[in-house]
C-alpha cells in the first residue's frame, strides 16, 4: 500500500454523529455556548412551526460574529483550537453534532461589523449523502434570513437556522395541526426551563460570577433558576 491516506464515508460518518446523545434542549445549550464564547451579551431563540408542519428553529445573538473564513472554519468538522483557554468549546464538534442531533439542514449565517455582508454556509446532510463526499452549500442569503438576522442579531453576530427538522418532536402530528402546535409550544416552555437552569449565572443580575446575559425564547425573557437556593444557604440540614 503506497496511499494510507483513509478518509472517512462521508454518508455513514455524517448520519453517524447524529447519534451521540444529544436531545433537543441540550442541543440548542450547546448553540446557546457558541453564542456565550463570541461574546454576545442577547441571545434569542425562535422555534417556528409553518402552516405546512415545517418546523425552524433560528438563534441568534449579538456576538462578535465572523468573516467568511471564519464561518468555513466554525462549519468544518474538528474546527481549529479557539484562542480563548475558557471557551466553552473543546473539540470543535458542538455546532455540527447539535444541529445534525435535530434536523437535517443547518446554516450558518454572520458578520462581523455593519458594512460587511452577511456571509453563509449550510451543511445538508441529504445532500453529503448524494454526493458522497463532504461538500456544504454556499446558497444566497434570502429575505426571510435577513429579517430575520436584523431582528434577532441586529448590526453584528450569527444566525444559526436548523431546518428540515425530523427530530425535533417525539411524536408525528398532523402537519400544522392543533396538536403539533402545542407540541411546539411544550417544547418551548421547556427548553426554557433548562435554559433557566444551566445558565442562571448568566441570567441571574446580582449574580457577580458571570457577566450578565439575556436570553429569550419566542418572545419570551428567561427567568434564573438557581437549584442551590442561596436565600436559604445558611440553613442547616
Amino acid at each position: 500500500m503506497t496511499d494510507l491516506i483513509n478518509e472517512p464515508n462521508a454518508h455513514r460518518l455524517i448520519f453517524g454523529l447524529r447519534d451521540t446523545g444529544y436531545n433537543v434542549k441540550t442541543a440548542a445549550a450547546d448553540i446557546i455556548d457558541n453564542s456565550i464564547a463570541a461574546k454576545a451579551d442577547k441571545i434569542n431563540v425562535e422555534i417556528i412551526l409553518r402552516n405546512d408542519g415545517r418546523k425552524l428553529v433560528y438563534f441568534g445573538d449579538n456576538g462578535e460574529g465572523m468573516d467568511p473564513k471564519g464561518i468555513f472554519g466554525a462549519m468544518r468538522y474538528g474546527a481549529a483550537v479557539r484562542g480563548n483557554p475558557e471557551s466553552l468549546g473543546k473539540f470543535g464538534l458542538g455546532l455540527k453534532t447539535a444541529s445534525s442531533s435535530v434536523c437535517l439542514k443547518y446554516t450558518l449565517i454572520s458578520r462581523n461589523s455593519p458594512d460587511q455582508a452577511l456571509a453563509k454556509l449550510a451543511w445538508d446532510l441529504d445532500h453529503v449523502a448524494k454526493e458522497e463526499q463532504w461538500e456544504m452549500l454556499q446558497e444566497p442569503v434570502t429575505q426571510d434570513e435577513r429579517d430575520m438576522f436584523d431582528e434577532l442579531c441586529g448590526e453584528t453576530g450569527t444566525l444559526v437556522v436548523w431546518e428540515k427538522c425530523d427530530r425535533i418532536l417525539n411524536k408525528d402530528y398532523v402537519a400544522g395541526g392543533t396538536q403539533e402546535k402545542g407540541a411546539i409550544n411544550r417544547l418551548a416552555e421547556s427548553l426554557s426551563k433548562h435554559i433557566s437552569l444551566v445558565y442562571h449565572r448568566f441570567l441571574d443580575k446580582s449574580d457577580g460570577r458571570e457577566r450578565n446575559i439575556d436570553i429569550v425564547i419566542n418572545q419570551m425573557p428567561v427567568e434564573p433558576w438557581n437549584p442551590f437556593y442561596p436565600a436559604c444557604s445558611a440553613q442547616v440540614l
